[in-house]
């Protein structure tokens, strides 16, 4: 890990090398953790899943990131993208399972974001959030649809968008 937020008390770590040895982006990583923190103060510290958190973090607070779309163009041409329930886990996995979970959260916050029925939809599941709801009941509210039928949208445009990967790659 090369950054860390402690989004309740404000706090946020990041170091200068990835755990690989490489230099880290350190705007982008502190942008990223900066989310974390946000995020929760919107949100009055809601429970979340992890996939959210990252997702969003990733989404809003990082720029296009190639490693990302890659990794996960190739999950969606290769083993498949997990159910959200199996990314919760994936953050925890080797590094090729933390690397699609991540990719993958990041794309569907993205989704989330930017969903076509209701813009503003993103904006209402904060506030859920933040009144105490459910995460699931939240996004019911804020979406008119469920989780599962947003990640069913969602996963249903995967491969119209990375149509294009077995060519480049």
């Amino acid at each position: 890990v090369a950054g860390v937020a402690n989004s309740r008390r404000g706090e946020i770590v990041i170091s200068r090398h990835s755990p690989d040895g490489s230099r880290t982006d350190l705007e982008g990583l502190l942008r990223h953790e900066m989310v974390h923190v946000a995020l929760y103060r919107a949100t009055d510290g809601a429970v979340i899943p992890r996939w959210f958190n990252e997702g969003t973090a990733d989404s809003i607070g990082d720029a296009v990131d190639p490693m990302r779309i890659d990794t996960l163009a190739s999950a969606i041409f290769g083993g498949g993208v997990p159910a959200l329930p199996r990314l919760e886990r994936d953050f925890h996995g080797d590094d090729r399972q933390a690397m699609v979970a991540y990719a993958a959260s990041r794309d569907f916050a993205a989704h989330l974001r930017f969903h076509d029925e209701k813009p503003e939809a993103f904006r209402e599941l904060i506030g859920e959030l933040r009144e105490g709801n459910d995460f699931e009941i939240a996004v019911a509210d804020a979406y008119g649809m469920s989780l599962d039928e947003l990640e069913s949208e969602w996963r249903q445009g995967l491969l119209g968008r990375f149509v294009w990967y077995p060519i480049a790659g």
